[in-house]
């Protein structure tokens, strides 16, 4: 059985990265913004992409590039910054790998930029599908060409961010702790070094004038690093278009078409319920997985209890619990998983 089980995994997996992905004749744009925990402008300005986040990030979709002196910055942010901006200051805004000179930076400098983006052509889109097995992220994309298209060449990236970071940043002169939204932590794709600091991490897929109708599948892949918050992960796949020394983003996407997390999958096998239907007490077992919270819905979504385990195996009292159905929410650094319970 157990065997039959991990063939059954294999073929999953294999089956999910196997088929060219529906990609939709509309495209976002992609802003970058070159930050430092360090800057106070950065921090000052701090409201101007958090306006961008919360209410336009449909069609907008934003991160912060740490370059590598900030207390969370990366290896990769400083050289794309350059790349867009010249080593100029920061803080530094592109969108889709125009820059943007305006000083200070305003919510209106960006939409605006946006508004000529999106009044061009669709050019190409991409759309993508991922998987994470243990740390081992791989990304599966489909490129589009909705126009004929002509370019030194054309490449597909991905960027891995993570949401929420509680970051202690100067914000005009002061340090406080603020929550930074969309933080770079690692890139996919080849290394495509410019000179001067100037790099970008992409691979490509076409060189040269490329038909309309024209699709490229690709697969991007990843160690990441165990100490991040995966519940706070996200991925940005993009296209971009390189004409000498100049990278234009033509279309990014941050919602995966599909999610195949083996992880869960497989710690779903480890964790067991009884007995179900219950009338006032089951047992939770976790077989030796950490888990940090354990929580209890009802069908309505509404938080009913929240557990705090002290071991992998606990008793639940339901009996207050008027009958119907309850799902028990188990959530680690990595996963979540949820599991139904029926109450008599």
């Amino acid at each position: 059985m157990k065997k039959f089980y991990l063939i059954f995994l294999v073929l999953l997996s294999i089956n999910a990265f196997s088929q060219t992905l529906e990609v939709p004749e509309s495209k976002k744009a992609l802003l970058f913004k070159a930050t430092a925990n360090w800057c106070a402008p950065c921090g000052y300005y701090h409201y101007v992409t958090d306006e961008i986040y919360t209410n336009h990030s449909d069609n907008i979709l934003f991160l912060n590039g740490h370059v590598l002196s900030s207390s969370v910055g990366d290896p990769y942010s400083g050289e794309m910054h350059n790349l867009f901006h010249n080593a100029g200051g920061i803080p530094s805004y592109s969108l889709s790998g125009v820059h943007l000179t305006d000083w200070p930076p305003t919510v209106d400098m960006i939409l605006d930029e946006a508004s000529n983006f999106f009044a061009s052509e669709i050019g190409a889109n991409i759309a993508f599908e991922y998987d994470i097995v243990g740390d081992e992220l791989t990304i599966n994309t489909t490129t589009k060409f909705f126009q004929n298209l002509s370019a030194d060449n054309f490449y597909v990236g991905a960027l891995v961010v993570e949401n929420n970071i509680e970051v202690s940043q100067d914000i005009d002169g002061e340090y406080e702790d603020v929550i930074q939204h969309r933080v770079l932590r690692t890139v996919l794709g080849d290394l495509n070094d410019m000179g001067s600091g100037r790099k970008l991490w992409a691979d490509e897929i076409a060189a040269g004038a490329v038909s309309s109708g024209s699709f490229f599948d690709h697969t991007l892949t990843k160690t990441l690093e165990s100490d991040w918050n995966y519940e706070e992960i996200e991925i940005i796949v993009v296209i971009w278009e390189r004409n000498g020394d100049v990278f234009t983003a033509l279309s990014s996407e941050d919602v995966a078409a599909s999610v195949l997390n083996v992880n869960t999958v497989d710690k779903l096998s480890s964790v067991k319920i009884y007995p179900n239907p219950v009338g006032e007490r089951f047992n939770l077992e976790m077989n030796n997985l950490s888990y940090s919270k354990v929580s209890i819905s009802d069908q309505l979504g509404r938080n009913i209890q929240t557990i705090n385990p002290d071991s992998d195996h606990i008793i639940i009292d339901v009996s207050s619990f008027e009958k119907g159905v309850y799902f028990i929410n188990i959530k680690d650094s990595k996963s979540l998983i949820t599991k139904k319970i029926i109450v008599i």
